[in-house]
């Protein structure tokens, strides 16, 4: 509940049909009543017939009848735009707003306009305001009645309803009844075209809204034939359970139809219309990353933008206009004073599903080197893990307290990076196992890296029961010490944020690593004669890398020493284009492809070795790969000169990464992996007493 900036006594009727047939304005109504009451503002529902109360979805709405209400001056009565004329004759003398949720119904039972008479509702000194629910409508009760106060709150497209799915089937879906001669005539386009032989075309009249959700779940394409619309909810429906929506804006869609977030039509051109489909379905065949990050793209727009948070605070806000309206104030006042509410926080993300609602699992992690991709290897995969229920997972860095575990709890202990050696390790071990731990041994580089870890006999990953990794290469050399080794491929921690077109105008080089001489010094010097032939046309942002920042011949450059990942993914995501060089030795084979999951996740345009990087991009199409000093100059000059080739592969490299590598859709996988690996322990110790014989001591047998 917000404290409100105004007082008031009386109670705001809401007037609504009797109509128990499943319907977003009808369900909008009940949620308005809900809303003030929760806020300390009195509401009542007022249906015709008493005891009547919609009972197609759950609510505790406060609901009474018209017979059985005694309405007072000091009362508000909300009246829906439907009722034309007729509104000024109901309960005359209590001030009324009217919910106009279609724009193009205003004058619904208005007399002809040949007719001098001017006594529209909303002219009426009865009517003290407008309700409204998309800018097309605002805009027109605005130019039409200059002096009314037009007040516009949002819907909420309710995402545990329509939920954005990427899976999709060749499917379209549309609505008969939104001009069904445009339909038809549509339909026989692309039948006679050959279109309509292999694919599902499913109809959405009387569907429930769950019928109609599942539907639009699973449909690559919603065709939208409405027009006109006060706003346009099936579509916007369609867009935020990923379908391609292609059709008629309805003139009050235009404000999400849009060529960003769909395939508007201009209202009747029906080739257009049918190519239009033929091309999505098209590109569906050839590119469907492509498809998938449109759709992915749009039904983020709607979820953000039309949320309940969004609903409830523009809603509110206008109600508290209203009121000030309602007590005398103007629209000058409003505009010199205006309405600020606290900020409705969004409600909580709910969690993913639990694995198995009678068991606990808590994963400790430990970081020995938090600063090398701690963040993508345990800290942000432990915010995932979170969620799910009966999963709890806690990080801390070089020292773990052992007692944090709960009744009930099956325990993980992570050794991330761990340099363990038996002289040091072996009591922190048998600590564990005394403790009903499963150990796992977390690594993502070549271990030969580190001498000590070899000259211990790689006891840091035989002393565990298993070990995770990040690459097959690096998971088959571990293997030698271990036989129980998992991948987890490295993923982008959070959706990113598609990119618009002047992004890519500029060429910003992003070059990040840490002492990589080996494995650029063959490219040096091309990459240097491709940046003299531009001049100042190319940028360079180095991290980390002093020696490569050096090495490039331009002034115009940026270096950034060792950076937290924020400051790194903010650096990375000002970029266009980066270059990923690996010599081919034997360490590099082992490395993963992270470095391509962060750039070209954030839609930068990647120039990459053929070692690690040709194991994930597709050449030409998600990225670019070379072989050879000469083939990274020619496809170097390429990217620089060629600013739609770098929007090309930095669009199609963040679809790839949307739909392969979001660390999300992955959380689940470790725990169940790690249940899975708690199931098999009494044989994960037997196996470990044969590695390592002195952890299981007399005293632990």
């Amino acid at each position: 509940m917000l404290e409100l900036p105004i007082q008031y006594s009386g109670t705001v009727y809401v007037y609504c049909f009797d109509d128990n047939n499943p319907a977003k304005g009808i369900k909008t109504l009940y949620r308005q009543v809900d809303l003030l009451n929760k806020n300390g503002i009195s509401a009542q529902i007022v249906h015709q017939k008493p005891g009547f109360r919609c009972t197609w979805f759950e609510h505790e709405t406060s609901v009474t009848a018209w017979d059985q209400t005694n309405f007072t001056p000091d009362d508000t009565i909300l009246l829906p735009e439907v009722l034309g004329a007729n509104i000024t004759r109901i309960m005359p003398g209590v001030p009324k707003v009217v919910f106009n949720q279609n724009g193009f119904l205003s004058f619904h039972n208005h007399v002809s306009p040949l007719v001098e008479t001017r006594d529209s509702p909303y002219v009426h000194p009865d009517v003290i305001a407008a309700l409204t629910v998309s800018e097309t409508t605002a805009n027109l009760l605005t130019y039409g009645f200059p002096k009314l106060p037009v007040f516009r709150m949002y819907y909420t497209i309710e995402p545990h309803v329509f939920r954005y799915t990427a899976s999709k089937t060749r499917q379209i879906c549309y609505l008969p009844r939104q001009h069904k001669e445009d339909a038809d005539r549509l339909l026989n386009l692309l039948k006679y075209r050959g279109v309509l032989d292999d694919l599902a075309l499913i109809s959405l009249e009387g569907k429930t809204e769950a019928e109609t959700a599942a539907i639009l779940q699973e449909s690559l394409i919603f065709l939208n034939l409405g027009y006109p619309e006060g706003f346009g909810l099936l579509p916007a429906e369609a867009m935020a359970c990923g379908c391609i929506v292609i059709g008629y804006d309805g003139i009050g869609g235009r404000e999400f139809l849009t060529s960003e977030y769909g395939y508007p039509i201009a209202y009747g051109d029906l080739v257009q219309f049918a190519q239009t489909i033929e091309q999505v379905l098209d590109l569906w065949e050839s590119d469907r990353p492509m498809v998938t990050a449109i759709g992915k793209h749009a039904a983020k727009f709607i979820r953000e933008t039309y949320s309940q948070a969004q609903e409830e605070s523009s809603s509110l806000e206008s109600w508290v206009n209203i009121l000030r309206i309602r007590s005398g104030e103007t629209l000058r006042d409003l505009a010199n004073k205006p309405t600020q509410l606290g900020a409705i926080p969004e409600p909580e993300p709910e969690p993913f599903a639990p694995i198995d609602p009678d068991r606990k699992l808590f994963i400790q992690n430990l970081l020995m080197a938090p600063t090398a991709c701690a963040e993508v290897r345990a800290i942000e995969p432990s915010r995932y893990l979170n969620q799910i229920p009966g999963v709890r997972a806690v990080t801390s860095k070089k020292n773990a307290v052992l007692s944090k575990a709960e009744a009930g709890e099956e325990k993980v202990f992570v050794w991330q990076r761990a340099i363990l050696t038996p002289d040091r390790a072996l009591t922190q071990q048998r600590n564990l196992l005394e403790r009903n731990y499963l150990t796992v041994a977390e690594i993502d580089e070549d271990p030969s890296r580190w001498p000590e870890i070899a000259a211990s006999d790689y006891f840091a990953y035989r002393s565990c029961h298993c070990v995770q990794t990040a690459s097959e290469p690096l998971a088959e050399l571990l293997r030698q010490y271990n036989p129980h080794v998992k991948v987890f491929a490295n993923h982008l921690v959070d959706e990113p944020h598609p990119r618009s077109s002047a992004e890519y105008e500029r060429a910003t080089i992003f070059f990040g690593a840490i002492d990589r001489a080996a494995d650029w010094k063959q490219i040096i010097e091309p990459l240097n004669r491709v940046i003299e032939e531009t001049g100042n046309f190319v940028r360079v942002e180095v991290i980390h890398d002093r020696a490569f920042f050096d090495a490039i011949e331009t002034s115009n450059k940026n270096f950034i020493p060792f950076a937290p990942y924020d400051v790194y993914l903010t650096i990375l995501k000002r970029c266009t284009l980066a270059i990923l060089p690996l010599a081919d030795t034997v360490r590099n084979r082992f490395k993963s492809d992270l470095k391509f999951v962060e750039c070209g996740g954030h839609g930068l345009a990647t120039l990459a070795s053929q070692v690690v990087y040709g194991e994930t991009i597709i050449d030409g199409e998600t990225g670019l790969i070379y072989r050879t000093p000469t083939e990274f100059e020619q496809k170097f000059r390429q990217l620089v000169l060629d600013t739609e080739l770098r929007q090309h592969l930095g669009e199609r490299s963040m679809a790839w990464v949307v739909k392969h590598r979001l660390l999300k859709d992955r959380a689940r996988e470790r725990a169940e992996w790690y249940l899975a690996m708690r199931d098999r322990l009494p044989e994960l110790n037997a196996d470990l007493e044969q590695r390592v014989p002195a952890l299981f001591s007399p005293r632990l047998s």
